[in-house]
């Protein structure tokens, strides 16, 4: 089967339109909403676990650089709103392999092997290889939102940022 990775296509869309075009947004940023699954089935037993993952990119007009945030919730559902967005680089080249896909990718295999090893406690863990994938976006891959990004005052570097949806 043929597929292509999460993190390959917001790299490609966000390369397209923020720094291909070198046109920043102040107030504005690119927003992804996932919906990712995981399960694993044996004979009778089906066991399933599921995340939202939504991603902010964000490029000041006056700055080189993409400010990435993102949050990660319990429910696919949720709306942007609703999610509590972590400050995740604003690097120029760390914002195109983001440690969040992996480190959801493996959480979710984690949760599958606690339910899985509690119906079957002597057998060995499922590798996540064996696991199978279902992810979805929402209707559009991604869309633009309001936003007013700011220095975070706890950060002694001065270079964490916080990020406001309007």
């Amino acid at each position: 089967m043929l597929s292509m990775s999460i993190s390959n296509v917001v790299y490609y869309a966000v390369k397209q339109e923020i720094t291909e075009k070198r046109s920043g947004r102040d107030n504005q940023a690119m927003y992804f909403n996932f919906d990712l699954g995981m399960s694993y089935n044996i004979n009778d037993f089906s066991y399933d676990t599921r995340r939202g993952l939504h991603l902010l990119y964000q490029w000041p007009a006056e700055y080189s650089s993409v400010n990435v945030f993102s949050g990660v919730t319990s429910s696919p559902f949720a709306r942007i709103g609703e999610v509590d967005f972590k400050f995740e680089t604003c690097h120029d080249s760390c914002w195109r392999n983001l440690n969040i896909f992996s480190t959801i990718y493996f959480d979710m295999s984690r949760e599958i092997n606690e339910e899985y090893k509690k119906d079957f406690p002597k057998r060995k863990s499922i590798a996540p290889i064996k696991m199978n994938e279902y992810n979805h976006c929402n209707k559009n891959l991604y869309s633009w939102v309001n936003v007013k990004v700011s220095k975070d005052p706890t950060c002694d570097r001065n270079w964490r940022k916080l990020v406001k949806i309007l």
